[in-house]
């Protein structure tokens, strides 16, 4: 089935009514007015400042909620140069020459931790070895810098949740420490097996439903758009699949992730499918999607009466060996 894509950004630190200051001094062997960013740590970096190089030097300040990553960027003719450093107490000091990533940074503790981190296992914060990271967190559990090895490393964060709870607390209590946990909890939820998160959308008359409200029966979450041509496109597809199984306890729950409501209920009355509709009309930012970790549609969520996720796009064959052909 094809995929037509949504580009969704995680929830990031928000430096708005924050709590203490930063100030970067740094110096830099480039051009007047090159510009020098600071930006967020992650896959989906957002702009804390930016600001021109003068004679040689550069200042960023601000101000921060809590000790946090983030990336110096410089875009020059060779291309892109960046430093990773920590926002905290006190002044940063950033001594580059040419080459902004083997700047000597001078500053509180947690910069001399990156540094000794970095010098050893490198700055690439994903792959990382599993063994590494775990005798890190238990030397330094009331350090940010083990919370953020946990993290940014997309690909094994899952393998590395269970380190979390050997942090101290007030590691733990910090926002990204709990949006990282809210975050793998939920995409756990969403594996095979997994109860499927409820949730609470209006259908196009305005009345109020629940994916709980349909426990007992098997039910396939179809999550879709108006604007999604593949998904309209697999309705009789899924007409199909409906009318052969939904006197057998089964149903289809479709679910819009439309932001104007006057184009999806355009769109449900056009393609005039015999099953429930619902959506928040709030779109990839809306609360349905975000709990779904929706990154492209149609996509479909198969569970059983329990409200187990049992299958996916191969829910034709899961209903026949449950159902029967």
């Amino acid at each position: 089935m094809n995929r037509f894509p949504i580009f969704l950004f995680l929830l990031l630190p928000l430096l708005g009514n924050a709590q203490a200051k930063f100030t970067i001094d740094g110096s830099i062997d480039l051009p007047d007015s090159t510009n020098i960013s600071l930006i967020t740590q992650g896959d989906k970096p957002v702009l804390i400042q930016k600001t021109k190089i003068r004679n040689g030097k550069f200042q960023l300040s601000g101000n921060y909620q809590e000790v946090m990553m983030a990336n110096l960027l410089v875009f020059t003719d060779g291309g892109m140069m960046t430093r990773t450093i920590y926002l905290e107490d006190g002044v940063v000091h950033v001594q580059a020459g040419k080459k902004l990533s083997d700047a000597i940074v001078t500053a509180g503790p947690l910069n001399k931790e990156w540094d000794a981190w970095q010098q050893k296992h490198g700055q690439d914060l994903k792959k990382l070895n599993i063994a590494d990271v775990t005798a890190y967190v238990q030397q330094h559990p009331s350090s940010a810098l083990s919370l953020d090895l946990l993290i940014y490393d997309s690909e094994r964060r899952h393998l590395l949740y269970p380190l979390l709870k050997e942090l101290d607390v007030s590691i733990r209590e910090l926002e990204r420490a709990k949006r990282y946990s809210r975050f793998v909890e939920s995409e756990m939820a969403l594996r095979p097996g997994g109860i499927a998160p409820d949730f609470k959308v209006q259908d196009p008359g305005g009345n109020s439903w629940k994916l709980s409200d349909y426990r007992g029966k098997y039910v396939l979450i179809d999550f879709w758009a108006s604007w999604c041509k593949p998904c309209r496109a697999a309705i009789p597809e899924l007409t199909e699949v409906y009318n052969k199984y939904k006197d057998k306890g089964f149903t289809i729950l479709g679910v819009s992730i439309d932001k104007n409501a006057r184009d999806w209920i355009n769109a449900v009355e056009a393609d005039k499918v015999p099953w429930k509709q619902g959506s928040d009309v709030q779109g990839e930012q809306g609360e349905v999607a975000r709990l779904y970790r929706i990154s492209y549609v149609p996509l479909l969520f198969l569970l059983d009466p329990e409200g187990r996720i049992i299958g996916g796009n191969d829910f034709e064959k899961v209903l026949a060996d449950r159902l029967g052909n």
